[in-house]
């Protein structure tokens, strides 16, 4: 598959039957975005690729061709996750669940196929050498309300540990709150675990919900937390809800984006089949409809998953509108990467993999003392939501 196909354009090839013979064609107007976006022949490729897409009548026929070429592709890509060998010695049963979700993340990421098939993380060593980096973090609040991101960065044996929770409806205390019990409580319920973080992550969300309901607070949080063994560099992440980490990574020179969420909104297909039982027939129909993940909703909500938001979740609803159920991925980190935890009012942004790695990430990336947290939040500023942004440098 050619890099030169909208696979780079966070809306790929999704479009209506409407859009192929609309008077300025979707796909036209996607790839003349990714020529002000990329570099060198990338840009010029996509220039030309946007002038056929244009070309009445013929420019449809071109968008058919290009999008069934594209779904081969992603078929022959699933297979090839699918069957991809694990090389872990002696892997475990929740080494394996987390690799099952790496897998996860990046098949169903809108960035999928612009990952080249040599940078799958699949392949962990059993130890590799250890790699330094100070974390950043930055957080700006929304133009108006009240700011409900927080967020922690903490030094603990043998690893880092990074957090970003994003309330709603709740004036930031339950976000708060959870910042407060996971930098405080990962460590000694690791211990208890005995190293095993996927038991690890999915105890404290657990825990930390039931407290929620039991102090009867009735706003939720979405969750992000990511563990890095810095002596193995292994990246553990979990997520609830729809904030998401990344790992930018320089590849034949381009930079390329590496998804380690499986982000819990309505778009998730997980979610997508739930939200058949939630609502009517006809108020499905019309979900299914809706052309943009971030509009999905459903009894109000745009997230699928989070701590709290008691008359939506178990026991008071049945079943339950939000869910708690974590997915956690393993991944490793290399000398060189970036990674890249933000909450979605950045990740909401159209075309933002492309503007920050044009704008920020190529200009900066041997720059180990630049804060890309910051340059992050402030580029995102135009959004409506908080942001939020930490960052990480090896």
């Amino acid at each position: 598959m050619s890099f030169f196909s909208l696979a780079d354009h966070p809306q790929g090839y999704e479009t209506s039957l409407r859009g192929f013979f609309s008077d300025t064609p979707v796909y036209a107007r996607r790839h003349e975005e990714l020529s002000r976006t990329a570099q060198g022949n990338y840009a010029r490729t996509h220039y030309v690729l946007s002038w056929m897409h244009s070309i009445p009548l013929a420019g449809s026929i071109f968008s058919v061709m290009e999008a069934a070429a594209n779904a081969t592709y992603r078929f022959t890509q699933d297979r090839f996750t699918e069957t991809l060998p694990l090389t872990i010695r002696n892997c475990s049963a929740s080494e394996y669940e987390m690799l099952q979700t790496m897998r996860e993340a990046v098949r169903t990421h809108t960035n999928a196929p612009h990952i080249p098939i040599d940078l799958f993380p699949f392949t962990i060593p059993e130890s590799a050498p250890s790699l330094q980096a100070t974390p950043h973090a930055h957080t700006i609040q929304k133009p108006k309300g009240v700011q409900e991101d927080s967020f922690f960065t903490k030094k603990i044996d043998n690893g880092l540990l990074l957090g970003i929770f994003d309330g709603h409806r709740d004036n930031k205390e339950i976000s708060q709150a959870a910042a407060d019990y996971f930098s405080s409580q990962f460590e000694a319920k690791l211990r208890a675990c005995k190293g095993n973080v996927l038991k690890t992550f999915e105890n404290l969300v657990q825990t930390f919900h039931e407290s929620v309901l039991s102090d009867d607070k009735k706003g939720g949080a979405c969750a992000l937390i990511c563990y890095v063994d810095t002596d193995t560099n292994r990246i553990y992440t979990s997520t609830l809800g729809d904030c998401e980490a990344k790992i930018y990574r320089k590849y034949d020179g381009r930079i390329v984006a590496i998804p380690l969420s499986v982000v819990g909104n309505w778009a998730n297909p997980d979610d997508f089949e739930r939200a058949r039982s939630l609502l009517t027939p006809t108020g499905f129909h019309f979900f299914k409809l809706e052309e943009d993940p971030r509009d999905l909703r459903v009894n109000g909500i745009n997230v699928a998953r989070a701590f709290g938001d008691a008359p939506l979740s178990f026991p008071q609803k049945n079943p339950p509108t939000i869910i708690q159920k974590t997915e956690t991925t393993m991944c490793q980190l290399q000398e060189g990467d970036l990674l890249v935890l933000a909450s979605d009012g950045v990740w909401d942004i159209d075309l933002i993999d492309l503007e920050l790695i044009q704008e920020i990430f190529f200009p900066h990336w041997d720059d180990l003392n630049f804060d890309f947290a910051e340059a992050i939040a402030q580029h995102s500023k135009k959004s409506n939501d908080d942001v939020t942004a930490i960052s990480l440098k090896l």
